[in-house]
């Protein structure tokens, strides 16, 4: 899944990448990648920069962070997703 996390970004911006790239190893955010990934109408580089998952990607690489929180955030992103699918 990692590999083609990878591949995928690399067609994403540069503001893109350096938002995910040091999270990408956390098993939410990739879950919550391909899901975006999976979206027909908009791009990966759509949803990274969302002003959601722009702010939940920004706190998780921020440091200090509550795990739980965070992955509720995801998981709240991830579903709004297939929600509007």
């Amino acid at each position: 899944m990692i590999e083609k996390l990878k591949s995928a970004l690399e067609g994403c911006s540069t503001e893109a990448k350096k938002l995910v790239q040091p999270i990408l190893g956390i098993p939410a955010v990739q879950t919550t990648l391909v899901r975006f990934m999976e979206d027909e109408e908009k791009s990966l580089d759509e949803w990274i920069l969302d002003p959601h998952s722009v702010e939940v990607f920004g706190r998780m690489s921020g440091g200090g962070v509550d795990p739980i929180a965070v992955s509720q955030k995801l998981v709240f992103l991830t579903s709004d997703h297939l929600l509007s699918s």
